[in-house]
């Protein structure tokens, strides 16, 4: 009984259903049995995974049948909250993508409903389980940087535009989930945020946060959708070193010798500027391999995902700030 697969029926078939597809069809924890989409051109394309797996264009196929175990969400994310909460009542478990919920009102919703199911919910935070962030989370927690000062992260590309959510749901969710994992226990005191709409009207596509901290820790985010080239990087200031990671690049973490401090006493700065840089190593992992891994441990030894439907509240609430802030901008 312990070896008995998970199966598994995934909704939706779009740009990142395909690899969503593979890493469970893939995973010897999983055997996938369905696969449902609106357009029956993309489920032609489910075939070049395995012959086995069906293909329906209602959802509703797969969540009333009951050999289905746990549902896979990558739909728009306007639907995330209806498909959530159907699949619950219907006894599933689920990994649905981000964002969770467009609103804090809606992920409440999911969270009482689940206290009634104890289903286990994951919402795809796939940054948190790429090997860099892992070694990143490591030096910090070790004060391999000192007293964290700063962070700032860049993330831009051209496209992909969205109808439904502007750029803080889209691509600075990530940053704010990887904030509240790093730094959840400080106190966030002053938000401020612009953002722009240029595609598409009333829904931004390039936005700016800064984030003030009650420890004197501040964080600044870029997100752009109107740049030549993709961009992912992340820089972390502390009191001895700086961490730089560019996620586009081969090598992507990288350690700089470099530092400042203010002698109050004699009013002179005390540097520290060493030319040479330090090359983390970091093993070859893809992070949704890693996760859907982590997703089966959880399942079969029915443990709470750190990245489950309490976790995902706690984000949403904070890009509902953000756009808070951007009105009041």
């Amino acid at each position: 009984m312990q070896n008995k697969k998970i199966t598994i029926g995934l909704i939706g078939f779009g740009y990142w259903g395909p690899i969503l597809l593979r890493n469970f069809h893939n995973n010897e924890n999983f055997e996938v049995l369905k696969v449902c989409d609106h357009n029956s051109e993309k489920l032609s394309n489910v075939v070049d995974i395995s012959k086995n797996i069906k293909t329906c264009l209602d959802y509703k196929d797969i969540l009333k049948d009951k050999e289905i175990d746990t549902v896979v969400i990558d739909t728009q994310a306007r639907s995330h909250y209806s498909l959530i909460r159907e699949a619950l009542i219907n006894n599933k478990n689920i990994f649905v993508e981000k964002p969770f919920t467009l609103s804090s009102k809606e992920a409440l919703d999911i969270i009482k409903l689940n206290q009634k199911k104890k289903k286990i919910i994951m919402v795809d935070h796939s940054y948190l389980f790429t090997p860099q962030y892992r070694i990143l989370k490591k030096l910090i927690k070790n004060k391999y940087l000192g007293n964290i000062l700063h962070f700032h992260s860049t993330r831009a590309d051209f496209g992909l535009f969205q109808k439904d959510t502007n750029i803080l749901w889209h691509l600075l969710y990530h940053d704010a989930y990887i904030l509240l994992d790093l730094f959840g226990k400080q106190k966030i005191t002053n938000i401020k945020t612009s953002g722009f709409s240029h595609i598409v009207d009333k829904v931004a596509d390039t936005a700016y946060t800064s984030f003030q901290y009650d420890s004197g820790f501040s964080a600044e985010v870029l997100v752009n959708m109107l740049f030549p080239v993709k961009e992912r990087k992340i820089v972390i200031t502390g009191t001895k070193r700086i961490l730089y990671w560019d996620d586009t690049a081969a090598d992507k973490l990288k350690i700089y010798n470099k530092s400042a401090v203010f002698d109050t006493k004699s009013k002179t700065f005390k540097y520290k500027l060493e030319k040479d840089f330090e090359t983390v190593a970091v093993p070859k992992a893809e992070a949704i391999k890693t996760e859907v891994e982590y997703f089966s441990n959880c399942l079969k030894n029915k443990i709470t995902p750190a990245n489950d439907e309490n976790s995902a509240y706690s984000v949403v609430k904070l890009i509902e700030k953000l756009e808070s802030s951007v009105h009041k901008n």
